[in-house]
């Protein structure tokens, strides 16, 4: 019942810095268009559509005015607050699959934004230092 303004994208958060051997792969609107999300991974695995690799890793990164509200979900474990940038980010990390998918909720220069990174296929799930260096890098506006 509530009318919903289409996210426009013009304060996009993307990351400066990704894991070694990530690009963009894809990214799109939700169906609702309040938000937008970009999902990097290792492009090669990707382009040979090679099975699933133990240790691949994807990192989504949500960017709209409610994306925050998701982790109000019970399948999200609140771990606590994190230090990201200048400390001003509100920053809150979350796991989800016995921690095998790290969240970070936060605000970049304003904007709520959600960054998932996590294991797509087994293996070592990413450390808390892993996606706090990730936040630290994002910033408005595309690359």
């Amino acid at each position: 019942g509530e009318p919903v303004e289409p996210y426009d994208g013009a304060d996009l958060v993307v990351p400066d810095r990704l894991p070694d051997g990530f690009a963009l792969l894809s990214e799109s609107g939700n169906r609702e268009a309040v938000s937008w999300r970009q999902t990097y991974g290792n492009a090669r695995d990707e382009a040979l559509g090679a099975p699933c690799r133990p240790g691949r890793r994807s990192l989504s990164v949500l960017t709209g005015p409610r994306v925050l509200e998701a982790f109000s979900a019970p399948y999200f474990r609140d771990e606590g607050p994190v230090d990201v940038g200048d400390g001003d980010s509100g920053a809150r990390l979350y796991s989800q699959a016995d921690g095998a998918v790290r969240y970070l909720g936060l605000l970049v220069s304003g904007q709520p934004v959600s960054l998932a990174y996590g294991v797509d296929c087994g293996g070592a799930a990413p450390s808390v230092n892993e996606i706090v260096e990730i936040a630290d890098a994002l910033r408005t506006g595309r690359p």
